[in-house]
This record gives C-alpha cells, structure tokens and sequence, in this order.
C-alpha cells in the first residue's frame, strides 16, 4: 500500500456495519465510511472534472465529513490544501492564490471566513464549492447556504457527490431527501507513491505563506513512524484534538486509520471537552501541543473532570518544544517541526531536568544531525565552517537542526527558491530549529534559530532564557527579543 487513501479499504473490512468514528453522539460504520470516499471520489472525476495534480482545498473543523473530503480527493488524484480555519482573511487569501485550487470544501462553521475573500477583491482564483454536510445527511440544504460570490464557479453539498445524477433529478422534481446510491466497489488510487499527496501551509519565519509539498510515500511514512513510535492497534480510540487542518493531526488521523483503531471528532478544542469524551468514549490516544495537554492536566488537577479515566490514556503525544516539565512527566513528549518533519522524534524516556526540551531519539527510518556555523553543502562532514556531529559527539554541541528520510518534504509549492534554501542537495533539511543530541542520541530543542540573541559574541537563547523568568512563581508567561546594544552589538529583553 503506497497511497493514502487505500487504508479505508481494511476500514471496511475490519469493521462493517459497526461504527468506527464517532461525532457529536453519533457514528459512522466501516462500510459506510468506504463507500462514502467512493462516491465522493467518482464524483469529483466524473462530475466535476478534478484531474490528476488538481489541488482541492479544505476549510473545516474536525469531523468525519472533513477526512472522509481529505482521502477522497486524494483517492482521485487531486493534491490535498488544508486550510488553516484561524486564519485571517488576508492569509487564507494568500493560500489560495498559491496554490490555485479546482475545488473548495468548507464547512457551515468556517463559510463565511471563505465568502470574505471570495468576492473578486482578494486576488483569489475561481473555484468550485462543496459543503461539507454530514456523510448520513438526509436532506439537502438550502442552495442559497453557499451565496453568491464572484470567486465560486459553481456550488454544491457533500450530499450532491454522494448520490447518482439519477438520485439529483428525483431531489431537483421535489423528493427533498437523499437516497442511499448504489455504491461503486473500488478505489482509484490515481497517484503513484512518489505523487504529491498534501500542501501544508507554513509561514515560518516570514509572514507569506508557503506551502510544503508531501508525497503519498512521505506522509505514509510519517503515518508508519508514528505507528512505530507510540504503538497504535486495532483496540484504540482515537481522539481528533489537533486540528486536522495541522500536519501532526492529520498524519495522526492516517496513523489511526492504519491501525485500525476508532476515531472520535472533537469540531473545536476545549480542556473540558476533550476531559469528557475522554471518559465518555474511554479514549486511549491522542496528539495535541504542549497548551492543550497543560489545559487537561490542569482541568484534571482542578476535579473538573474524572481523574480515575486517565488511567486510559495509553498514548499521549505533544507536539513541538514546549511541554513544561509536570506535563511531561505525566504524558508522553513528541517533536518535529510542522510542516516538514513530523514525527521527527519519539521521548526517549526520562528526559526532564536538563536544559532545552528533549523530544526523544528519531523515529525509525529518521536522520537527524545538528550543523554548526552553518550549513553543511554536503552529506558527509561539510565544508568550511560547517560541520555535522551526531549523538556520538557528546552532549552541548549546539547548532541547527538537520533531518534527512523519506518523511521530507519534496519542495515548496511554486517557490524554488525556498526549497533551494531549506533542502539541501544530499537530501538534509533544514529545520531551522536549534538543538544538541546528548550521547543517547536524544534530540533536545532550544527554539527557532533566528530566536538567537548575539550579545557580546555570545549565543543567548531567547527560550532558555524565557524559561528561567518563568521558573519564578509570580511570572506566567515569558518572551524575550533581542534589542540592539551599542557596546554589546545585542541584549534581551524580557516582557511577562
């Protein structure tokens, strides 16, 4: 299995009529969740014309009609565009004209963030529209849901796609309700591994988007090191806290989905919510960022929830660099930098106390090296004042991290000139995150290269920095910047 989409096939086989992934009190069964990415993938290649390379937007919270539209679309071929929901106007704007999508799927909750920038004064491209209604949707809505817009080619609902021209023309003469259509049997699987699969969308360190592009193999492969790493099966229950809109909530979701295990959606994220469902649906895994993980432990901590269904939680994974130390210590730490890496690292055991943030040793199938000075042109030990060192060369070698593995990202969308920049001609990427492996061969984290301050010829890091304010009660939350000094070329500054 080399494509994305395929694992809804072993859905079907492992669970039937019985339902796998739960929403909002109800479910949706094995089968139905099969046919419903058939459906909607014929349609999109019969009906609405989506070629092979088209990219398909999606802006929606996190639901099963959400990922059922993600393993569709790429089913027929077309190249996954998350959209991120929190965006402004002038970000999703600027995704859009990167990226130029055929399609549109949106959700109600995220409509009119779309029609805001689809009247023709935002320099977005013209595309088709499709609500993302509920995959068991009985009836349609209103036509008039969508509105007008100068950017919407045509419009049309989730339900449209999961019916047979047949079944529109009894709705169009007054049926009103959606029938059951007779389903197509088979998957396309219309790219080939090395195929672009995802663009997920980064600023990075500057303020236009840009959209790293992820082939079917490497998001497969960023799936199987997560299965690797935490261990997910068929007995799981998954709980969608990430956004699905974000890298490591969707290679989780695909993780899950490889496993067999079932899913829970949570649309939007709230401490007591997810507390809930936790108990509710006795969940035994999830992936968040070190916030939401504080949130739950302190929502537990208060009584506000039941601390005795904790006891549940087999996998605990948190994204990035910033797990405080009791978060840590209760949950299982993960890092990587979005898009590019994820899962770059899995903890690797006892790893509070020293400085940095550990986020464990690499994932199978990961290389991990730090450049110092720079860096490095080559694959071996670099040239000039760069260098490569791995685990081996002790602890407090710090410099800018490097991964290389077929996780990596293949390019940046429509820009060669940042993927000249961030991949390297024997494959390394940088991360642009600064670290130091110690001798277990355990990566730990100390921010974003660019968060460095350069005071009197000395490197002083903005988050060690941040973390010792912090270490003192009365202080919550930290950030330092550097300013300029005349005598020491730069100093920080602190603000809490």
């Amino acid at each position: 299995m080399a494509h994305i989409s395929a694992a809804i096939d072993s859905t079907r086989q492992q669970w039937g009529e019985a339902g796998v992934w739960h929403c909002g009190g109800g479910s949706t069964s094995g089968r139905a969740l099969h046919d419903a990415v058939v459906r909607v993938s014929g349609a999109l290649t019969a009906r609405l014309g989506c070629r092979i390379g088209d990219r398909v937007g999606l802006l929606g919270l996190n639901t099963p009609e959400y990922q059922a539209a993600v393993l569709a679309a790429a089913d027929a071929g077309a190249i996954v565009c998350p959209l991120n929901w929190r965006w402004s106007p002038a970000e999703l704007a600027a995704a859009l004209a990167l990226v130029a999508p055929a399609l549109v799927f949106v959700d109600t909750p995220c409509l009119a963030l779309l029609q805001s920038v689809a009247d023709g004064q935002h320099g977005c491209p013209r595309f088709t529209t499709v609500l993302l209604t509920p995959i068991d949707a009985v009836v349609w809505p209103a036509a008039e849901t969508l509105g007008q817009q100068a950017c919407f080619v045509s419009s049309c609902c989730l339900a449209d796609l999961l019916t047979s021209p047949q079944q529109e023309q009894e709705h169009a003469s007054g049926s009103g309700a959606v029938a059951a259509a007779a389903p197509t049997s088979q998957l396309q699987l219309l790219q080939p591994p090395d195929g672009a699969a995802l663009i997920c969308f980064t600023s990075g360190t500057t303020s236009a988007p840009k959209g790293a592009v992820l082939t079917h193999a490497a998001l497969l492969h960023q799936s199987m090191a997560k299965l690797a790493v935490v261990g997910y099966c068929r007995g799981d229950t998954y709980l969608h806290v990430a956004p699905l809109c974000h890298i490591g909530g969707l290679s989780s979701a695909l993780a899950a989905l490889l496993a067999g295990a079932q899913q829970v959606f949570m649309p939007r994220y709230s401490a007591a919510e997810a507390v809930r469902l936790v108990s509710h649906h006795r969940v035994t895994a999830l992936i968040a960022v070190p916030t939401m993980m504080e949130d739950m432990v302190a929502h537990l901590a208060a009584g506000a929830g039941q601390t005795d269904n904790r006891a549940q939680q087999r996998h605990g994974t948190a994204t990035g660099s910033g797990c405080l130390p009791s978060v840590l210590r209760v949950l299982v730490g993960g890092g990587g930098m979005r898009p590019r890496l994820v899962p770059m690292s899995s903890n690797g055991g006892d790893a509070v106390g020293q400085g940095g943030a550990c986020v464990g040793v690499p994932a199978p199938g990961v290389q991990v090296v730090i450049a110092v000075g720079g860096a490095p042109e080559t694959g071996g030990s670099g040239r000039g004042s760069s260098c490569l060192v791995g685990g081996e060369a002790g602890p407090a070698v710090v410099g800018e991290v490097l991964t290389r593995g077929p996780h990596v990202m293949s390019r940046y969308w429509a820009d060669p000139e940042q993927t000249q920049q961030a991949l390297l001609p024997s494959g390394w990427l940088r991360t642009g995150d600064l670290g130091w492996l110690d001798t277990q061969g355990r990566l730990w984290l100390l921010g974003r290269a660019k968060d460095t301050v350069k005071s009197g010829g000395e490197n002083v890091h903005a988050a060690e920095v941040e973390a010792a304010l912090e270490s003192h009660p009365a202080v919550a939350a930290a950030a330092v910047v550097g300013l300029p000094h005349k005598r020491l070329g730069e100093v920080s500054k602190g603000s809490h």
